[in-house]
């Protein structure tokens, strides 16, 4: 027999009942009940004997076994043993388990008093379950196996207790005057679950601790520990707690200390009430409550590059947000209409729902602004939202109900696939020729010499501009005010979506400014064009001049009032034929130029707004070839400049300028019909 075991053993001697401790070698004490001899003797002679003895031996109060850290006084549980009762068991050494698979229970008062090192439970083996657990002395107690604590664990002072790589569970009172030691292994859950509030002791702790079931837990002091994870009722801080790795916390019901992480992650499952700080530097904060989050008179704070991340309504008791300027607020509540807290913030994100920001005054995101798919957001309120770095939609942003969204850094850009409606200013000094984005990737102005002061672009997505024709128009309105394009020329480039062209040609498409005319189309430079397809299509011309179009008129595209510029000697009705490559329409304004000579040709339907034959050259547009074609001018006439050739309508063909005027200063052939006016 191992002499570091005490062994409680039955055996037969001469037919007679005897107790008696024998010491053997290393002190050990053995509790030996000889008895039932075998053979004719071996009947248990005085029952009655037996009887005494035994009643005796269980209503001892105290047992003294041996230790595997000092030999002498362990309590042994081997398989199959059982516990009962209310009263109290002293253990002077170690409590062994070892080769006891399943759980063991032990009722009344265990208490573990010595100087010397004690163990509980054996590496391997099952755990122990106490109902009272009292730990006293300078001797550290290691446990190695899972220790449950139904009712109430006591740690006194200067009683060392090592966790080790093990679990504690406390399921009512616990007291620590000592010492705890754990490790990254170590596992201390408090499981009270009658709806008495239960508290948690203060330390610092490694590992993690778990806090579950339907009773409040009440922080005992101030606590430090890796990992925190909690379920079940609410949970109240009135001492700082330090968390190094992550927390997992189900329902903040309050706290009026400390709740921290460095570069983990405190993770709030349900809504909180929170009246003191809650903080971390590079760590992740995630308020994942859906309902109100309430943080009157409490502190949020990211102290450095953390992330703050929100799922319900802060808005209403925002108390006090504080952000470094690396940090990161996400709302990210599935609910449409998510309200954001009217805070200034570092770098901003939306995302999955809707949100809705009202502005109690000029409001700065010091970083990037950033709406996610599906996260469109409104902001409203007579103020300015001040954006320091960039603003990424792939959502619209709507800031139409407020002043402006405003840019105050030149390297600020837009990007995304959709819009900020509204107003987009930028206040700061433009460099000559740079393009600037305003309310969209593809919306820019760059200006040739810009002065001092700033430039507006209003867009309404949608919006209906003057003078704008179903199936030709762009259904969106352009509003720029400017007080820095005072001289030079301005590069405007338009923007617009798909579902915005309603039947116009994107080839065809024209800058105008306060209203549509073949008067108010904006010239200048060259014209370049993008069809809008999955992303925006695009329209821009370079080399506008100063007063060309006004600050505070409104700016639109549209297809018509073109000039076709003819670059081919041959039919009108081919794309080929014109600088535009496309054919004129009864809106188009149309110059025939360089020397060509253009046809419309028997059968073919011309139209245009107006025509210029230019005096230069042998410039001849030919009106049918010889059996019919007509052509149909608007308001802008026909006006023939060329001697040469002009304007020549052969037989069978027909010329009608339904509100304008021919102006001929060169020569007219004409073996068919003109006629001038309705």
């Amino acid at each position: 027999m191992d002499s570091t075991q005490c062994v409680c053993s039955i055996i037969h001697w001469n037919g007679r009942l005897n107790l008696f401790h024998n010491i053997l070698s290393g002190s050990t004490a053995r509790l030996v009940i000889p008895f039932n001899k075998r053979g004719s003797e071996g009947r248990i002679r005085n029952s009655s004997r037996l009887t005494a003895v035994l009643l005796a031996f269980a209503a001892a109060i105290t047992m003294c076994v041996s230790s595997v850290y000092s030999q002498g006084h362990d309590l042994v549980i081997q398989n199959g043993a059982a516990f009962s009762g209310t009263g109290t068991i002293t253990v002077k050494d170690s409590i062994i388990n070892s080769g006891v698979t399943s759980a063991t229970a032990i009722s009344g008062t265990v208490i573990l008093p010595n100087t010397a090192n004690q163990a509980i439970g054996s590496t391997s083996s099952g755990a122990i379950q106490f109902g009272i657990l009292s730990l006293q002395g300078t001797g550290t107690k290691t446990a190695f196996v899972t220790v449950t604590v139904t009712d109430s664990l006591n740690v006194v002072a200067g009683a060392p207790l090592n966790i080790s790589g093990d679990t504690l569970r406390i399921g009512k009172l616990s007291g620590n005057a000592g010492t705890i030691t754990s490790n990254a292994n170590s596992v201390i859950e408090y499981t009270r679950g009658d709806g008495v509030a239960q508290t948690v002791m203060s330390g610092a702790f490694s590992g993690k601790i778990r806090l579950l079931n339907n009773s409040r837990k009440v922080l005992g002091g101030v606590m430090s520990i890796d990992s925190l994870e909690h379920s079940g009722w609410g949970l109240t801080a009135g001492s700082n707690l330090t968390i190094s790795s992550k927390a997992s916390i189900d329902t903040l019901l309050g706290n009026s200390a400390a709740i921290s992480t460095t570069a983990g992650s405190l993770t709030f499952a349900k809504n909180i009430t929170n009246g003191g700080t809650i903080t971390t530097a590079t760590g992740t904060i995630n308020l994942n409550g859906t309902g109100t989050q309430t943080n009157t008179g409490g502190i949020i704070s990211i102290t450095g590059a953390g992330a703050l991340n929100i799922a319900g309504n802060i808005a209403a008791n925002p108390g006090t947000l504080t952000l470094n300027s690396s940090s990161i607020v996400t709302y990210n509540g599935s609910s449409a209409g998510q309200a954001v807290a009217d805070v200034g913030y570092s770098n901003l994100i939306m995302s999955n729902s809707t949100k809705s920001w009202t502005l109690g005054a000029d409001r700065t995101v010091a970083g990037n602004l950033t709406l996610n798919v599906n996260s469109a957001t409104t902001v409203t309120g007579a103020h300015n939202l001040l954006v320091s770095g960039n603003v990424t939609v792939n959502s619209n942003l709507d800031v139409s109900a407020a002043n402006a969204l405003s840019f105050a850094n030149a390297a600020s850009t837009v990007s995304g696939l959709n819009d900020i409606v509204g107003t987009v200013t930028r206040t700061h000094p433009f460099t000559a020729a740079a393009a600037y984005t305003f309310n969209n990737v593809n919306t820019t102005v760059a200006l040739s010499a810009p002065a001092a002061g700033s430039f507006s672009m209003k867009v309404m997505p949608g919006g209906t501009p003057t003078g704008a024709l179903a199936a030709h128009t762009i259904s969106r309105v352009f509003v720029p005010t400017f007080t820095n394009f005072t001289s030079g020329t301005a590069d405007i480039q338009l923007a617009y979506l798909s579902g915005e062209i309603g039947g116009a040609a994107e080839s065809k498409l024209k800058e105008f400014s306060n209203g549509i005319s073949s008067v108010t189309r904006l010239t200048g430079g060259a014209y370049s064009r993008t069809a809008a397809g999955g992303s925006f299509g695009y329209v821009k011309l370079t080399a506008i001049a100063n007063g060309a179009f006004l600050s505070g008129n409104q700016l639109a595209l549209d297809d018509r009032f073109n000039v076709f510029n003819s670059i081919a000697s041959t039919a009108y009705n081919i794309t080929t034929t014109w600088d535009a490559a496309a054919i004129p329409t009864q809106f188009d304004d149309v110059a025939i130029i360089n020397g060509y000579n253009v046809t419309v040709p028997d059968g073919y339907a011309a139209s245009a707004n107006s025509i210029t034959i230019n005096g230069t050259g042998t410039n001849t547009l030919t009106i049918g070839g010889g059996t019919s074609g007509t052509l149909a001018v608007g308001a802008g006439g026909i006006t023939n400049n060329n001697t040469a050739g002009g304007l020549a309508v052969a037989a069978g063909g027909a010329v009608t300028i339904t509100s304008g005027s021919l102006t001929n200063n060169g020569k007219v052939t004409n073996n068919g019909s003109i006629t001038v006016g309705p």
